[in-house]
């Protein structure tokens, strides 16, 4: 297993400089962010773009506005706007506001992902051990606990650099209300991330219990995200088949079904998504 984790650390190893190149290189006065970004490998481009979106947003909080950010925004792809919103999280996160004012016109969709990238930067900065649960900071309204806390189990696969015990170990020091979301960001960041292996799969299946629909949510989400950037891989693939019994292609279509566009709430979107994943499982085990 040992082994297996080390692919999981060299993956994170790999996306941990692309942020951090992007937060260099966004540091400078000038630069063509166009450009930088083309040349950044499609399988771990968005993280790109979030670090940009983090620098840009650091500097805009000196003036109260989100200028930067929202120029870089509006001149990115759809598909990479909500890395931008998340890169705003880790900013908010790592500056500590006591005010979100500055957030005003953004959209509720927007503010779940900008909710997840705040809980992502605690996570990952704020954990102490696993008898410590980060409490959820009183700027985050409570409309957008799931993703706050949906960021927290992100950050989980990646500071416990796969290690399936540990991350248990932490969910279990949360209070049980929060465990369905942590899964789901375990899921997300373990489809995302890569490296794993079917035995890892698993098991990690296995240890989430009651929560396993959760992790085949997060696989969705990460399944969508990387056929809209057309950077699926034979990883990803084994997950949908390991956790959801389905193919890529299936799950993408479940995900436009849920209709992401036609809600406002980012949470109805994801019950939608649920419910058809617990209708193909039921389906599955009807058949086995």
């Amino acid at each position: 297993m040992k082994g297996h984790i080390a692919d999981v650390e060299n993956q994170i190893e790999k996306i941990a400089d692309v942020f951090q190149n992007a937060l260099y290189i966004s540091s400078g006065q000038a630069m063509d962010i166009p450009a930088y970004l083309v040349n950044v490998d499609a399988e771990f481009r968005s993280v790109a773009y979030e670090g940009i979106a983090m620098r840009a947003a650091m500097k805009d909080f000196s003036n109260r506005t989100l200028y930067a950010w929202s120029a870089f925004l509006d001149v990115s792809h759809l598909v990479y706007q909500s890395h931008i919103c998340i890169g705003l999280g880790w900013a908010i996160a790592k500056q500590r506001l006591t005010s979100l004012d500055i957030l005003s016109d953004l959209t509720s969709l927007m503010l779940f992902r900008v909710a997840d990238g705040h809980g992502f930067y605690d996570g990952m900065f704020k954990l102490s051990g696993t008898q410590q649960a980060a409490e959820r900071p009183s700027i985050i309204h409570h409309s957008y606990d799931k993703a706050y806390d949906q960021g927290i189990g992100r950050s989980l696969w990646y500071s416990c650099k796969g290690d399936i015990r540990k991350i248990q170990q932490y969910v279990n020091a949360f209070a049980v209300g929060r465990h369905a979301d942590l899964w789901r960001g375990i899921g997300l960041a373990c489809a995302f991330v890569g490296g794993h292996t079917v035995p890892m799969l698993q098991m990690l299946y296995n240890i989430a219990q009651q929560y396993r629909i959760q992790l085949a949510i997060g696989s969705a989400l990460v399944t969508r995200a990387r056929i809209q950037t057309n950077t699926l891989n034979n990883s990803l693939e084994q997950i949908c088949q390991c956790w959801c019994n389905l193919q890529a292609h299936q799950i993408m279509s479940i995900t436009e079904a849920a209709g992401e566009k036609n809600v406002s709430d980012y949470r109805v979107w994801l019950a939608h998504i649920e419910k058809a994943l617990a209708e193909v499982s039921v389906s599955a085990d009807m058949m086995s």
